[in-house]
């Protein structure tokens, strides 16, 4: 099908459907670096890397975590070392890419210039490609770029997505419909690479998809629309990481918390009655798991003293085959750092780095106390 065919068939899919495809992207703003001011403008509406998690297809974020994140006034952004040399390999590595892109293809192909468009029928989207090319019918490409390690190259494959193309998360196809519709293009090329082998290159070609990009727009209409009244939606449960990450984006900007006990609202009695409710369920199953791992390591000793001086040791059933293995303590050294600062402080002083530790909650009951009958 040649690219006016296909925008044929958007056009009138799209008054079928409701939605206009007579606009021009408009600009937010034009950024060179992604710096605070980046970060802050992302802030005031919804990106490409927001579709996703908006959707639910981002395992490594929630909805309510990037509520809690646009609610902030800050502009928080936890990245360790590692993070950030990946970010930076990936920067560093589009114009290569780009160019890889435009000898396999033939297109002509230019990088984004840093600016960030808006949707102008729903000024809350927001995007900014990587890179664009256009074909020789005149069709538009918006391009993402990706890089990953080796070992998830069987997670990607060229071709058209949905019929042959593969992308190694969900959320990449989320957000390259949010980057057609805020940008009104019709193809969307997402390009990743492992190595700097050109084969390496993969091309998935992303087709706009109306239906979809109709319930996107809706969800995130939903998103904004409880931004906007500060509406956080009840969450059910949290993983360690996610419950890290929102605590810390409340708490952003507080560095000590003044020694004051507060009137707590009625509102939070039930949330009280039913985490000490789970606590106690927790405590209930705990000394069951105590129990069952006390009956495990008397259940070991025998196999540690068949085995004596031997690493391992097996044995199989008709269905399984057991292995056991057992190493004794062995003495470590470590450094003590309360000597070594006195010892050495100037040293001690030269290599200490600081850490951000995990927050901390704790809710405790008690009974009442009763007047005494006399």
């Amino acid at each position: 099908m040649t690219y006016q065919e296909r925008l044929n068939e958007l056009k009138q899919e799209a008054i079928v459907l409701g939605l206009d495809l007579d606009y021009e992207p408009e600009v937010k703003g034009v950024f060179p670096e992604q710096n605070e001011d980046w970060l802050r403008a992302r802030k005031e509406g919804i990106g490409g890397s927001d579709a996703g998690t908006i959707l639910g297809l981002n395992h490594y974020s929630t909805v309510q975590e990037l509520l809690y994140d646009k609610l902030s006034d800050g502009v928080y952004k936890e990245v360790t070392p590692e993070q950030q040399y990946t970010l930076d390999f990936g920067h560093a590595m589009e114009p290569l890419m780009l160019k890889l892109y435009a000898a396999k293809t033939g297109f002509k192909v230019w990088q984004g210039n840093n600016t960030q468009w808006r949707h102008p029928l729903y000024p809350f989207m927001y995007g900014d490609c990587d890179g664009y090319a256009e074909t020789l019918e005149g069709e538009k490409i918006g391009i993402e770029c990706k890089t990953y390690n080796y070992e998830y190259k069987y997670m990607w494959k060229s071709g058209v997505f949905g019929k042959g193309g593969v992308v190694k998360n969900p959320e990449y196809a989320a957000q390259v419909a949010h980057y057609m519709a805020v940008e009104n293009l019709t193809r969307f090329d997402l390009i990743a690479i492992c190595g700097n082998n050109p084969n390496d290159l993969t091309i998935v070609t992303f087709y706009r998809d109306l239906e979809f990009e109709k319930a996107l727009i809706e969800a995130e209409k939903n998103f904004w629309d409880n931004k906007e009244s500060g509406n956080i939606p009840e969450i059910s449960k949290l993983s360690k990481a996610q419950f890290e990450k929102i605590a810390n984006i409340i708490s952003e900007g507080v560095k000590e918390k003044e020694d004051v006990t507060i009137s707590l609202p009625e509102s939070v009695l039930d949330i009280f009655e039913e985490y000490t409710r789970l606590s106690d369920e927790k405590s209930e199953l705990q000394k069951k798991i105590d129990g069952i791992e006390e009956k495990q390591k008397a259940l070991q000793v025998p196999v540690i003293e068949i085995l004596g001086n031997n690493a391992k040791g097996e044995i199989s059933n008709d269905d399984f085959i057991f292995t056991a293995s057992f190493k004794p303590n062995k003495p470590k050294k470590t450094i003590d750092s309360e000597a070594l600062a006195a010892a050495y402080p100037a040293i001690y002083e030269a290599y200490e780095k600081e850490t951000i530790g995990n927050p901390i909650f704790k809710l405790s009951k008690k009974a009442k106390k009763t007047a005494k009958k006399k």
